[in-house]
Order: structure tokens, then C-alpha cells, then sequence
């Protein structure tokens, strides 16, 4: 399965039809083409207790992690989870 074609689209920073592949968190655009599930591919979408359909991912070339917001294709980090949805 091709990750980097399935992240691509649209996104908050750069909207269908203008070269599409990156996606914001905090205001900062983000590189998709590097991100893959973590856990060695092996993590799947959850739904989180409000209903946020969260996706646990890992960038190969920096070693990052982030959650991916699946519905509005969002990165979000550690804290924007943990206080959005009171997860961790």
C-alpha cells in the first residue's frame, strides 16, 4: 500500500488542484511523503472517545511521530492531542 498517495490531497495549507501532499499542525506545513503508520506499518486508524478518527504515524527520514486528524487531513502533535482529547 502506497501511504505517501493515500496522505496526499487536500489540507489546510495547500487545497486540491495546488500540488497537494502537505498538511499543517500548529501552523507549520509538513512533508508527507516520508510518513508511514507507526509501529513498523502496523498501526490503523482509531476513533477516539469524542469521535475523532486519529491515525498514529512516523516520519522515516526524522524519526518524528505525529497523530494524523483522518477527517480534516491535520497532523497534531503529542500536546494537541492530550489536550483536545484528553488522551495519554
Amino acid at each position: 500500500m502506497n501511504y505517501a498517495k493515500i496522505l496526499k490531497g487536500n489540507s489546510c495549507h495547500n487545497p486540491a488542484g495546488k500540488g497537494g501532499g502537505q498538511f499543517c499542525s500548529s501552523g507549520s506545513k509538513i512533508n508527507t511523503d516520508n510518513w508511514i503508520p507507526a509501529s513498523g506499518g502496523t498501526e490503523k486508524p482509531f476513533t477516539t472517545r469524542t469521535g475523532k478518527k486519529l491515525w498514529y504515524m512516523w516520519n522515516t527520514s526524522t524519526g518524528e511521530h505525529k497523530y494524523l486528524d483522518v477527517d480534516n487531513d491535520i497532523f497534531l502533535d503529542d500536546k494537541d492531542v492530550e489536550s483536545a482529547f484528553g488522551m495519554r
